[in-house]
């Protein structure tokens, strides 16, 4: 390391050091200012500019690839000495090589030996695209050498397991958890690439799976630790807020974890085989404490309230799920092509079985003006009620629909029940079965095994449509009367256009907004509202 000199130029009256030689051999200097303390920090930075530059070369002298005989100054070097010289903390160059990867390779390597300089590029979009090159590349080979080793250990495995070895591995559990997770959401996509609400369904039990599972060596997850993880789930645990998990997501994450042990027995990339002594038997999930005798459904006092408090688009929901079954997948993909006149012809979404159905004139009213193609309901931005956001989820429109009806109810009426849209294609199907039999009412609700005691009915014959068609003419008699004229909305408010005329009238006169909240039972921000000036 040279010394730390710092000399005084009469001729051009200010500080400056001479450090390191240039290729010809004469030693090269830098001109730091008149001022000795901004002098003195840039000399230690420059200093450690020289420091980088001697540990490259001895790098490169190293590996035979130096292109002088000694430690020297070049013109990119000798640019970013008089840049800090000056005081500046970074300094704009030009790669030698177009190409993004050579760039984005020169330019880690002068990062590397000369950190006390920010060296940047008029182009940054190429060292960023050559920086994504080098990133993949480097994944490409971790993935390639993690494979080598994962196949290694499993040669090694298959030579210690006769003779009552163990081998140790560095895979865990949580590991096989995410990779059989991302292979799922790689496995169900549609017909664009793009994972199904199943494929999602399925990686979230997966999470929670591994949630809730101890992170152990894959070494170490043998038949007792896969039934300790079935057994947690059979007992059904509880949630973070003290329930217990419902007894169909226990069921369905039980049948989800039994796959992956299949899987991860046949995944190459894992050194683990299924033990020879596993065997599950059927699983029986703890039930309920209270038994469901009956499904629950909305009565027609109910159905009447929901209708009086319904806006528009609520009463098109009400009708369809109540004339047609249809629940929340099959009102968002209904097209006109499907509807003819008073009937709707078309595939359910969930099961692809086929149906039709008679519309009632206050459904076809409701439904609007027929056209030739497209979904028969928008959102405001042209698109499906069931299009996907850019989250990859499922619009919620419908739901949120009904939970504002059902709100909405529940200020006049706290003690309604809530239960989610698809009660209403249940009420629906329980009057048709009360009406006909349970083979209308599976061919009215599109049910891939309408007929239960054989389950071959479909294949070797048609479903009769005429007894639905019949049903809900009949199931129109029943419910006629709840409904008003589909235009005849008026929602219920709790305060009435008269009362807030009055607040205004009062407000005007000095009284105080709290006194006011109080004598008309609202809180003090929608006095505020309601006596807001217009601009």
């Amino acid at each position: 390391m040279a010394k730390k000199i710092l000399a005084w130029n009469h001729v051009g009256q200010q500080f400056y050091r001479e450090i390191g030689k240039k290729e010809n051999g004469k030693t090269a200097r830098f001109y730091l200012g008149d001022d000795e303390k901004k002098a003195l920090a840039n000399v230690a930075r420059l200093e450690a500019l020289w420091d980088g530059l001697e540990t490259r070369w001895n790098d490169l002298a190293r590996e035979d690839l130096a292109d002088t005989e000694f430690p020297c100054w070049d013109e990119l070097t000798v640019s970013f000495g008089r840049a800090i010289a000056k005081g500046e903390w970074s300094i704009m160059v030009e790669p030698p090589d177009p190409d993004p990867i050579e760039t984005a390779r020169w330019l880690a390597h002068l990062h590397v030996y000369f950190p006390m300089i920010q060296v940047q590029t008029s182009d940054p979009s190429k060292v960023a695209e050559g920086n994504r090159a080098y990133v993949r590349i480097g994944e490409a080979m971790t993935e390639k050498e993690e494979a080598r080793h994962r196949e290694e250990m499993r040669e090694i495995k298959k030579i210690v397991t006769p003779f009552g070895g163990k081998v140790t591995t560095k895979e865990t559990l949580h590991d096989a958890l995410d990779s059989y997770k991302a292979w799922i959401e790689k496995t169900f996509v549609d017909i664009e690439g793009r994972t199904t609400q199943t494929g999602k369904k399925q990686g979230e039990r997966a999470a929670r799976i591994k949630r809730y599972a101890g992170d152990m060596p894959l070494s170490d997850l043998g038949t007792h630790e896969i039934e300790a993880v079935i057994e947690f789930w059979r007992t059904r645990p509880k949630k973070p807020n003290g329930s217990p998990y419902a007894f169909t997501l226990c069921k369905h994450t039980i049948r989800l974890f039994r796959h992956f042990v299949r899987w991860l027995h046949k995944e190459k990339s894992f050194p683990w085989k299924r033990p020879v002594d596993l065997d599950i038997d059927r699983i029986k999930i703890v039930p309920d404490a209270e038994t469901k005798y009956k499904i629950e459904t909305y009565s027609k006092e109910e159905l009447a309230i929901l209708w009086q408090h319904a806006s528009y688009f609520e009463r098109q929901l009400l009708l369809l799920a109540l004339n047609c079954g249809f629940s929340i997948s099959e009102i968002g993909s209904l097209d006109w092509k499907e509807v003819e006149g008073e009937y709707v012809r078309g595939l359910r979404p969930k099961t692809k079985v086929y149906g039709e159905f008679k519309l009632w004139g206050m459904t076809r009213q409701a439904i609007g003006t027929p056209k030739k193609q497209g979904p028969v309901f928008l959102t405001n931005g042209g698109l499906s009620l069931i299009a996907r956001t850019t989250g990859n989820n499922v619009s919620a429109k419908i739901p949120a629909a009904w939970y504002r009806l059902l709100n909405r109810v529940q200020k006049h009426h706290p003690d309604f029940k809530r239960l989610g849209f698809h009660h209403l294609r249940r009420t629906a199907g329980n009057e048709v079965r009360k009406l006909t039999d349970g083979e209308t009412m599976g061919v009215f609700l599109r049910h891939g095994k309408p007929v239960k005691s054989d389950p071959q009915a479909g294949a070797y014959s048609n479903p009769v449509f005429t007894r639905v068609f019949d049903v809900q003419d009949k199931l129109w008699e029943v419910w006629k009367d709840i409904f008003t004229p589909l235009d005849d909305v008026e929602l219920p408010r709790k305060t009435s256009p008269e009362q807030i005329r009055q607040i205004r009238r009062l407000k005007k006169q000095g009284m105080k907004t709290k006194k006011l909240a109080e004598m008309f039972g609202v809180c003090a921000d929608t006095i505020r509202v309601y006596c807001r000036k217009k601009k």
